[in-house]
């Protein structure tokens, strides 16, 4: 091992709370790459770690300890955050698009293919609905959304018999 990280591993160990940062923003970077892991929370709770330990208002002596206080921020910040950072289910997020009105995107829609729609100006999946009788639609075609099937929009190209939104 070369003498550079042995002198970063023995400063980390001498340092507890430094390399609770340095974990906080190891997650946080990973979370930003690999959208929707869900790694921000523990981030978060590795992050009020090592401030709290910086600051000198909790003394964590052991690694048993600071895990211990880092599964609690960790479940804390969860508690507190969750709603706020968009970690909902496919029904209550897609559930309000039904009746919407939105556009095909480049390359169209085929018969029991996926492709992507766009609506308010956001992309999401879409697959035309099994009610529709046309095997296509063109890119820049007007759609509906009659409903979803996960995370992906049944949609067609006249309105189904849900209530219309503009």
């Amino acid at each position: 091992m070369p003498a550079e990280l042995i002198s970063i591993k023995l400063y980390l160990l001498r340092n507890p709370d430094t390399a609770w940062i340095a974990l906080s923003i190891i997650l946080f970077l990973a979370e930003l790459l690999f959208r929707g892991l869900g790694v921000i929370f523990a981030s978060l709770g590795a992050l009020t770690v090592g401030v709290l330990m910086y600051l000198k208002m909790i003394s964590l002596p052991t690694m048993e300890m600071q895990l211990s206080y880092f599964l609690g921020f960790t479940a804390g910040w969860t508690i507190l955050l969750w709603n706020k950072v968009g970690f909902r289910s496919a029904d209550s997020s897609l559930k309000r698009l039904v009746g919407s009105k939105g556009t095909v995107c480049f390359g169209g829609l085929k018969k029991g293919r996926k492709g992507k729609v766009k609506i308010s100006g956001k992309r999401y999946k879409a697959k035309l609905s099994p009610s529709v009788s046309v095997p296509k639609v063109k890119g820049g075609t007007q759609i509906w959304v009659h409903s979803f099937d996960g995370k992906i929009l049944l949609v067609g190209p006249t309105p189904s018999s849900v209530t219309i939104r503009d």
